[in-house]
């Protein structure tokens, strides 16, 4: 817990309790005076809630509700938190989890104009000129690193021998930048032995595999490699939901479904009601036309009513 936070709810604990005391025993304080101050202390209490990013909503209501009592309430709770975090390194621990999972989860919105570039970039492969072709695949940027190995891929047929030399030695460059960043990464995480640095390895590792760079031989080796770092976060934080399902999809690339769907199913046991690990494993029943068990686990999620994005339906109802 932040020092000054800390700090904070001890001093106007102990302020709001003097005014108490004055106002009751010594009448050096209004009824009407007091709740102003009372209000003023709840006001700062939220305020200083809001700069440190707490999340204690029910403190807070707390304190504006019981004058004296509340403050009281949430010093001790807050001590008492302080202590067991302290104790046995929860809410460090918790703070770092966060922190790791915040590294690789964050949502990657579709960009309209970044498809419609890709479909841009193909007509030009297809019907430019060979100096329009070699200057398209020049200009052509984005973040999807999947797409641009495609559109390099591409090009590698191409009759113009610039054109084609051209994406090969982009190829070779993107590959050579993947296995230096994920050298870096390493190091520093073992030097360092920071979260920051682990989610970004787990990352890069992931954007590799998935980036169509890598031959089948050696993608196996980087898969296997990915997993072993999985598997040291996953006993770094002692079992994450995030984790196990990136471990999941590893092993399918690796083609060790009976650990993947082992894995799936005591994630569906752990957690009953989030869909991400009925979905993969429905997804993995179709690959491996298990078509009667994918219908039993649909008949599952109907029956507990798990909240599913309109994606997802969409999916279920084309299985069904």
């Amino acid at each position: 817990m932040n020092l000054l936070y800390w700090i904070f709810n001890l001093i106007i604990t102990a302020v709001e309790i003097t005014i108490l005391i004055f106002m009751f025993y010594k009448a050096y304080f209004s009824l009407e005076l007091f709740i102003i101050c009372h209000l003023l202390i709840s006001l700062l209490y939220w305020r200083l809630n809001r700069q440190l990013k707490n999340n204690f909503s029910l403190a807070y209501y707390l304190v504006l509700l019981m004058p004296g009592i509340g403050l009281v309430v949430v010093t001790i709770i807050n001590f008492l938190l302080q202590a067991k975090g302290t104790s046995d390194g929860l809410i460090s621990d918790y703070e770092e989890y966060l922190s790791f999972v915040e590294s690789f989860t964050e949502e990657t919105e579709v960009d309209l104009d970044e498809e419609l570039n890709q479909l841009s970039i193909l007509d030009k492969l297809k019907y430019s000129s060979e100096q329009e072709k070699k200057q398209a695949i020049i200009n052509f940027t984005t973040e999807d690193i999947s797409l641009q190995v495609d559109i390099l891929k591409e090009a590698l047929t191409d009759d113009n021998p610039e054109v084609a030399h051209y994406a090969a030695s982009t190829l070779n460059l993107l590959e050579t930048n993947f296995e230096e960043k994920i050298e870096e990464l390493m190091i520093e995480y073992r030097q360092t032995n920071e979260i920051d640095y682990l989610g970004e390895l787990i990352e890069e590792y992931e954007y590799y595999i998935e980036s169509s760079l890598l031959k089948a031989e050696v993608k196996s080796v980087y898969v296997q490699d990915y997993i072993e770092i999985l598997l040291e976060a996953k006993e770094k934080f002692k079992s994450v939901y995030e984790i196990d399902l990136k471990l999941t999809k590893a092993y399918k690339q690796l083609e060790k479904y009976e650990k993947a769907i082992g894995l799936l199913q005591e994630l569906i046991k752990q957690y009953p009601y989030r869909y991400e690990a009925y979905l993969k494993l429905m997804e993995l029943y179709y690959d491996l036309d298990q078509e009667s068990k994918m219908l039993e686990l649909i008949e599952k999620i109907e029956g507990l009513e798990i909240h599913l994005p309109e994606e997802v339906r969409k999916q279920i109802e084309f299985w069904q």
